[in-house]
């Protein structure tokens, strides 16, 4: 499973260096990633602190710092 994690947590890092910043609908639709791997792999980043997260309210954006 931490395998699992960190490679799901590699494929959102990629995206976001591609694409600048995106919101977590964005991110799950183009990844096609469930919701759960998806919410540990940005935890994982986030962890790590490779991610900021903008916004405020339901809708937050990611990008990397």
């Amino acid at each position: 499973m931490i395998f699992e994690i960190g490679e799901s947590s590699g494929r959102i890092w990629e995206y976001l260096h591609e694409h600048g910043t995106a919101t977590v609908s964005e991110i799950s639709r183009s990844l096609k990633m469930n919701n759960g791997m998806l919410h540990m792999a940005i935890g994982w980043l986030a962890r790590e602190d490779k991610v900021v997260f903008e916004g405020e309210g339901k809708v937050a954006r990611l990008s990397l710092k």
